[in-house]
C-alpha cells in the first residue's frame, strides 16, 4: 500500500512502476510527479567492477543483506545454514541494518573468517558489486541489486517472488545456492522486466533531472499553496514521545 502524506508539492519518482501508483493517488491534481530516476544510483559504476577488494579466492562471493524486522528477517532461522555452508568454497559478505538486533549481529560476527566479513561501512551498493549472488528476504535490498542483473535468492520473500529463487525453509538454501551457481541466468528476463519497471534510469543523471524538474517548476509556476497538514506533524509528535 502507497500512503502519501500530503507535505509535498512535487514527487520525483524512481520509475513507471512508482509513477503509476502516485498518479492513481493524484487525482485531484494535488501534486506534481516527475520521473526522474533515482538519484542515489547516479555514482553507480556497473560496468568497470574490479576485481575482489575483500577476499583473496576465487569463490562465489554471496552477499547476505536481510531486513531487520524481527517478524520478517531471515536472520535467525538462516544462521545455523550459513555457519554450515562456511566448510564449502563460498564467501560470505554480510551486511546488517543498523537497527538489527544487536546480539543477533554478534552471533554472526563469531563467524567471521578468512570465507566470511560483516561490514558495517554504510554504502551497499560497492558490496553488490563484489558480489555474484544476493541472499536476502523482505528486504527492499533485492530490488537495487537488480541493477546489476546478478542472481538473487530469497528468503519467504512476499512479493515479485519469480525474481529469483525464493526458498521457504533453511534446508533449501544450499541446493538453492547450487541451482544458481550452475545456472545464474535462470531468472535473467525477470529481473530485467522488473528493472524496467523500478530503476529504468542508469545513466548517471537522475540527480540533474531531479534539478531540472524543480526549475521548471518554478520558472512555469506550476507550485500551488499547500495546506499544512497539522493532523499529521500531530500524529508524528504523538508517535515519536510515546517511543521515547
Amino acid at each position: 500500500m502507497v500512503f502519501l502524506n500530503g507535505l509535498f508539492d512535487m514527487y520525483c519518482t524512481p520509475g513507471p512502476y512508482i509513477t503509476e501508483k502516485f498518479t492513481r493517488l493524484n487525482k485531484n491534481k494535488q501534486f506534481i510527479i516527475v520521473e526522474t530516476g533515482w538519484s542515489k544510483l547516479d555514482s553507480l559504476d556497473i560496468q568497470n567492477r574490479i576485481g575482489s577488494q575483500i577476499f583473496r579466492n576465487d569463490f562465489q562471493t554471496i552477499l547476505y543483506a536481510p531486513t531487520f524486522s524481527n517478524k520478517l528477517t531471515s536472520a535467525y532461522n538462516l544462521f545455523d545454514t550459513i555457519k554450515r555452508l562456511q566448510k564449502f568454497n563460498y564467501n560470505w559478505i554480510i551486511k546488517f541494518h543498523e537497527l538489527m538486533d544487536k546480539s543477533l549481529i554478534q552471533n554472526y560476527t563469531n563467524l567471521k573468517s578468512k570465507k566470511l566479513s560483516i561490514i558495517t561501512a554504510p554504502d551497499i551498493l560497492p558490496l553488490m558489486s563484489e558480489s555474484n549472488i544476493l541472499l536476502t528476504d523482505t528486504s527492499s535490498v533485492a530490488y537495487e541489486y537488480l541493477l546489476f542483473n546478478k542472481p538473487i535468492i530469497t528468503y519467504n520473500a512476499k512479493t515479485r517472488i519469480d525474481k529469483g529463487i525464493n526458498i521457504l525453509s533453511p534446508s533449501e538454501l544450499e541446493g538453492a545456492l547450487i541451482r544458481t551457481i550452475t545456472n545464474p541466468d535462470e531468472y535473467k528476463e525477470n529481473r530485467e522486466y522488473y528493472l524496467s519497471e523500478l530503476h529504468p534510469y542508469l545513466d548517471g543523471n537522475s540527480s540533474a533531472r531531479v534539478l531540472d524538474a524543480v526549475s521548471q517548476v518554478i520558472k512555469n509556476g506550476q507550485k500551488q499553496s499547500t495546506k499544512l497538514n497539522l493532523l499529521y506533524f500531530y500524529n508524528r509528535w504523538k508517535t515519536r514521545n510515546w517511543v521515547s
